[in-house]
């Protein structure tokens, strides 16, 4: 504010900007002789300037000057929006009762920008501003295996199994533990046809499970193969064929499945047709794995396709079964079963999006810790997944995580004052709507 005298002697109230260098004069309140109407005015011109504060007139002829000492103040610029958007849910979620920041970081990254430790550090580093080495982080794996971890199982899981053994061999001491750690006295055991072996049926029952498994029908005795096919089926209808007093097999047929029988078989053949064309078959090809079985000698030296052996393929075609020893209707079966998809889909997530493999630690302990914070990034998505499908949002998980990486944070200093200022910068349809979307 600036009080001139003229030379008639009225005080002219000012307000004058200097942000240049040089004194400009921005607005004139009013002019007066009257101390008390002087006072006024000088209050007005400072209201004035409370409500105008960083909404000045630009100097178009110092422009270029002014805009290379706003560039000069920026002193960081940061990746915001992942952390506010996932960090919100991981709070959400209650991971946050681990107050740690670096597990937080970890985890957020592991969604973001899945790598080894070191291209971590370096993911943070660049894009968070936020200093930590590759040692720090081992130190940390092991608190948060000796510590920490327990905590997160409460929510999460924790009986992991090396990589190459059979899970046919692990799935019933893995009900067991899971049995005895959460103390329940009743369980309906549910998985698919590849853990589905008669040691693995017998000790279920034995040991008086219930259990709803994917059938192998090509499998079965020729008996219950024939019964099987003797059935007539509508699209998403289904039959009941009692092998012993308690065991049930529910077919179902599905034409969506039928076409995809078909074109892959066809696509199998395509294949075995191919590699006969080019002589990479032999007589030792001639199997039953896969479309092999497709395969028969003519002569001595001749590799051909059993047309015939394909046709009858096509009975099989959208046929699917379910081995049970529950009392549940065929439709809860079914069901039940098909609970199953999500998490087949978990694991794709889970080693694609997530990238658990590569393991890049030799200790058992950092291994565990390793894949708890993967298992943690993971639920993260999968909260951040339902919230969009249960807010009926139009973005996928994935398109979400993608803006809010393109959503940056700067911090500037003012040239006078030295203070300094963030301002978040949403510059687009799609970042506005994420931030309004979770509140951001």
């Amino acid at each position: 504010m600036r009080k001139k005298k003229n030379k008639s002697g009225v005080i002219s109230i000012q307000v004058i900007d200097k942000t240049s260098g040089k004194y400009r004069l921005v607005k004139t309140i009013g002019s007066s002789a009257e101390s008390a109407e002087i006072n006024s005015l000088f209050e007005q011109g400072q209201a004035y300037i409370k409500k105008h504060k960083g909404q000045v007139e630009i100097d178009f002829d110092n422009a270029d000057e002014m805009f290379a000492k706003f560039i000069a103040g920026i002193k960081q610029v940061n990746v915001v929006g992942s952390e506010r958007l996932l960090g919100k849910i991981f709070d959400e979620i209650g991971f946050n009762l681990i107050e740690d920041e670096l597990f937080k970081k970890l985890v957020i990254a592991r969604v973001c920008f899945p790598a080894s430790k070191l291209k971590t550090t370096d993911y943070l580093r660049q894009y968070q501003s936020y200093l930590v080495d590759e040692d720090k982080i081992y130190r940390y794996l092991d608190k948060l295996h000796s510590t920490q971890k327990e905590v997160v199982q409460q929510i999460s899981y924790h009986h992991i199994f090396e990589g190459n053994k059979f899970e046919g061999h692990t799935m019933l001491p893995m009900i067991e533990a899971f049995k005895e750690k959460y103390k329940l006295t009743q369980l309906v055991i549910i998985a698919d046809s590849g853990l589905l072996s008669s040691a693995n049926i017998t000790e279920l029952q034995t040991k008086k499970y219930e259990y709803i498994l994917g059938a192998r029908i090509k499998n079965e005795s020729a008996k219950i193969k024939q019964q099987i096919l003797a059935l007539k089926f509508k699209n998403g209808q289904s039959n009941i064929i009692n092998k012993d007093e308690q065991t049930r097999l529910i077919i179902s047929y599905a034409e969506a499945r039928a076409k995809k029988d078909k074109a892959n078989r066809e696509r199998g053949l395509q294949k075995l047709e191919k590699q006969i064309r080019t002589g990479k078959l032999t007589k030792a090809n001639i199997n039953n794995k896969g479309y092999n079985k497709y395969l028969k000698m003519e002569g001595e030296l001749k590799i051909s396709i059993d047309k015939n052996k394909f046709e009858l393929d096509t009975r099989w075609d959208g046929l699917k079964g379910y081995i049970t020893n529950t009392t549940l209707s065929k439709e809860e079966i079914i069901d039940n079963y098909n609970h199953l998809w999500k998490i087949e889909k978990a694991f794709r997530i889970a080693k694609t999006d997530l990238k658990i493999r590569p393991v890049y630690h030799q200790l058992r302990r950092r291994i565990e810790a390793h894949i708890c914070i993967a298992f943690v990034a993971y639920k993260v998505y999968k909260e951040l997944e339902r919230q969009l499908k249960q807010l009926q949002s139009k973005l996928s998980p994935e398109k979400a995580i993608e803006i809010a990486k393109t959503i940056y944070s700067i911090k500037a200093i003012k040239p006078i004052s030295n203070e300094a200022i963030y301002q978040t910068l949403i510059l687009n349809d799609e970042q506005k709507y994420l931030t309004d979307f979770f509140n951001l």
